[in-house]
């Protein structure tokens, strides 16, 4: 799978992120973020789902 090089805590953002959005398009950051700054990693990853379900349609970096 090609998410297996995502950290940890990277996974489990997107998986809270699904539980809030309905969106079946939407980008998460890679690297570390701090949460108590507006320091962001430059790096973005796109995913886009099916809308039939929840594999991942196609990933662009």
């Amino acid at each position: 799978m090609l998410l297996r090089w995502l950290s940890e805590d990277t996974i489990i953002g997107v998986s809270e992120f699904e539980k809030r959005s309905s969106a079946h398009i939407f980008s998460l950051r890679l690297g570390h973020t701090d949460e108590a700054s507006s320091q962001v990693n430059s790096y973005h990853l796109t995913v886009l789902r099916r809308c039939a379900g929840d594999e991942l349609g196609r990933i662009d970096l």
